[in-house]
């Protein structure tokens, strides 16, 4: 994400727009201080068009992705044909936090009415644990799952006490 001074484009105030990845900045040639000329993708994203290389003074640095994981410091790395690199970090926390937010997906069990906020209080507080590559549903405390919301998680578990 770059952050901009604030400027007024198409009627809102931008001060922050996407950089996507680290292809897109080598591609455009962004340096951290960069002047750069901006406009609205499909008038709402705003998006970085090119920096003003003219302007440069020399004090501009340039960006490297960090190549550690900045939650567990485990390498980030790179897989062949990917845009991004990921933490390989096995106990990353947040690692596993996004993995219990795809679990609980549409694309994986499908478990409606779980929502982030229900995942990161499950988390924090250790509901799933994952073990032999498959999450286990632990239920001591309904935390602040509704009885509803309860009843859909727990029905998408075989044993559930």
């Amino acid at each position: 994400m770059a952050i901009l001074e604030p400027v007024k484009l198409a009627g809102s105030t931008i001060s922050k727009t996407t950089l996507h990845n680290e292809d897109f900045i080598k591609e455009k040639g962004l340096k951290i201080g960069d002047h750069v000329i901006i406009q609205k993708a499909g008038d709402v994203i705003p998006e970085v068009v090119e920096c003003i290389k003219e302007k440069r003074t020399g004090k501009e640095k340039e960006f490297e992705i960090p190549k550690e994981c900045p939650v567990c410091g485990a390498p980030a790395i790179r897989e062949n044909n990917e845009a991004i690199r990921r933490c390989i970090g096995i106990e990353c926390p947040a690692r596993n936090f996004r993995n219990i937010v795809h679990f609980a997906s549409k694309a994986g069990m499908d478990i409606e009415g779980l929502r982030i906020f229900y995942n990161r209080t499950a988390y924090r507080e250790r509901i799933f644990k994952r073990g032999n590559s498959r999450y286990i549903l632990f239920k001591k405390r309904r935390y602040s799952f509704t009885k509803k919301e309860w009843r859909k998680v727990c029905n998408k578990f075989d044993k559930c006490n």
